[in-house]
C-alpha cells in the first residue's frame, strides 16, 4: 500500500482540542507513518505537520485538520466526495489562521 501525503493543521483558536486529538492520532499511527515533519507552525496557535500515512489513518482524522498544499496528494479517484481527507475548501487552513501564524512567526 502506498502512503498518501497530507498536511495536518491545527488552529487552536478554531479547535481548542485539536492538539490533543492530533497527539492521540500520532500515538496510534506513528509506526505506520513513512514521513512526519517537525512542527512547521508557530507552535503557539498553529501546528502544521506534513505526513505520509495510509489512507486508513487519514480517514480517522476530522476533515478540518487536513489542509491542502504543495506537499499534499489529491484524494484517490474512488474516494467519496465527503471523505475526511478531502475537506471542502472552506475547511482548509483558513485565512485568519494563516494571518495569525504569519504575525507570530515574522521577524521583527
Amino acid at each position: 500500500m502506498v502512503d498518501r501525503r497530507a498536511t495536518l493543521i491545527v488552529d487552536v483558536h478554531r479547535d481548542p482540542d485539536g492538539r490533543a486529538r492530533l497527539d492521540a492520532w500520532f500515538a496510534r499511527w506513528e509506526a505506520e507513518l513513512s514521513h512526519r515533519s517537525d512542527n512547521l507552525g508557530c507552535g503557539c496557535c498553529v501546528d502544521i505537520f506534513e505526513v505520509a500515512a495510509p489512507d486508513d489513518a487519514l480517514a480517522e482524522l476530522p476533515g478540518h485538520l487536513l489542509g491542502g498544499g504543495d506537499w499534499s496528494d489529491p484524494p484517490p479517484p474512488d474516494a467519496a466526495p465527503n471523505a475526511s481527507f478531502d475537506p471542502p475548501p472552506t475547511e482548509r487552513f483558513p485565512l485568519a489562521a494563516r494571518l495569525r501564524h504569519f504575525m507570530h512567526t515574522r521577524k521583527k
